[in-house]
């Protein structure tokens, strides 16, 4: 039997929205809910004083139940972080945690910013993922400042889209920008680079610099430019994601093979081939007999 003041005494906090005896009972025999209730203990704490300044009893009651009592720890935790770390427009408005939600499905690095900066609780959580590139991208920019120069930086942030901006943060973050630099600077402009990029899919999963030094400079375009020119093959993605497994199994003889025999745009015929056993005479077979079959087919 469950004494009258047991709730009282486990869940001091939520006592006062959670009035309903049959819930208080379920509550109290809820092992995983009171191990989730001890382990955020301040975090919880902090919550619901704020839920007691800003709403009245009924909406404080619905809050808790579908954040306290519903979520797992992890959005738990960072939904509190997030509410506790907003401005007072949205520690007021009952449509938080709706917002919050929103802005998960936005992505890992929205969540990061919004337990920082809190939650935006309005139609501009939709931008916050442009917010958060722009904000990446000028601050690597500025230590860039001797190299590209002022009028060049003002251009490169007006004229970049969003996904050219990402990638060229990925390049950066990744310690593979110099590679990019390298291998086509005398060809394109950054803008141009970064738009062949974004349109094939190809980014650091080939440029980078184990690449770079595996293949060499001339036959590491030669595969690029190969890729960029066939942006419009039904096959683009999987011939990159076979070449990436090709350059991860350290087969750069199976790579020198290809460019030679014009077979980049057929490397999809490999993608179930195991790289470190395959020799030449046989990756040359391989796609020889699906070109005939296809030949055929046609």
């Amino acid at each position: 039997m469950i004494r009258s003041n047991a709730f009282e005494k486990k869940y001091p906090l939520l006592a006062p929205f959670i009035t309903d005896t049959n819930v208080r009972n379920n509550m109290l025999n809820n092992k995983d809910l009171m191990a989730k209730y001890d382990r955020n203990n301040s975090l919880i704490k902090a919550f619901v004083n704020q839920l007691t300044i800003s709403f009245d009893k009924e909406t404080g009651k619905k809050l808790i139940e579908n954040t306290i009592m519903k979520l797992p720890d992890e959005l738990l935790v960072s939904f509190m972080t997030a509410y506790l770390n907003s401005d007072d427009v949205t520690k007021y408005n009952s449509d938080c945690l709706s917002y919050y939600m929103r802005s998960v499905n936005l992505g890992k690095e929205v969540v990061k910013y919004i337990e920082e900066h809190g939650i935006v609780s309005n139609r501009d959580y939709k931008n916050l993922p442009k917010v958060i590139v722009d904000k990446k991208f000028n601050d690597i920019i500025l230590k860039q400042v001797p190299t590209y120069g002022e009028q060049n930086i003002l251009m490169m942030n007006s004229e970049l889209t969003l996904q050219e901006k990402s990638l060229f943060i990925t390049f950066v973050e990744s310690n593979n920008y110099n590679v990019l630099d390298m291998l086509f600077s005398n060809y394109y402009d950054l803008k141009t680079i970064l738009a062949f990029l974004n349109l094939t899919g190809v980014n650091t999963n080939i440029i980078n610099n184990d690449s770079l030094n595996f293949l060499g400079e001339v036959p590491l375009i030669n595969v690029v430019f190969k890729l960029f020119a066939s942006y419009n093959d039904i096959n683009l993605s999987r011939n990159i994601k076979t070449i990436t497994s090709i350059l991860e199994s350290g087969r750069s003889d199976l790579i020198y093979v290809l460019i030679q025999n014009d077979f980049i745009n057929l490397a999809y015929m490999l993608e179930n081939e195991v790289f470190d056993v395959i020799t030449i005479q046989e990756m040359l077979s391989k796609i020889t007999a699906n070109r005939l079959i296809l030949e055929k087919a046609a």
